[in-house]
């Protein structure tokens, strides 16, 4: 039995929270399945220089939480990954 293709959307930024919920409804009513954001912050600097990407705004929890409050429950909201910078080391 074969499954139907779907597509999803990634998103960096929004100027406002209404913003974010109009792209999230937009993606929603245009038929996308998923809605794709990155799981850190990076604003302008050097580091956004070195990767020649788009500013990431968005906290990725506050924002799919956010997303699933003003959208009808048919989109996936997904972060791309969650790193962790942190190490525990057993003595």
């Amino acid at each position: 039995m074969s499954k139907p293709f779907r597509f999803g959307v990634q998103s960096f930024h929004a100027e406002s929270g209404k913003a974010w919920a109009d792209q999230a409804q937009r993606a929603e009513s245009l038929g996308y399945s998923a809605f794709h954001l990155a799981d850190h912050i990076i604003g302008p600097g050097p580091a956004l220089e070195r990767t020649n990407h788009p500013v990431q705004s968005l906290a990725a929890v506050p924002a799919m939480a956010y997303a699933a409050a003003v959208t009808k429950r048919t989109l996936k909201l997904v972060a791309a990954f969650f790193v962790s910078t942190t190490t525990s080391r057993l003595s």
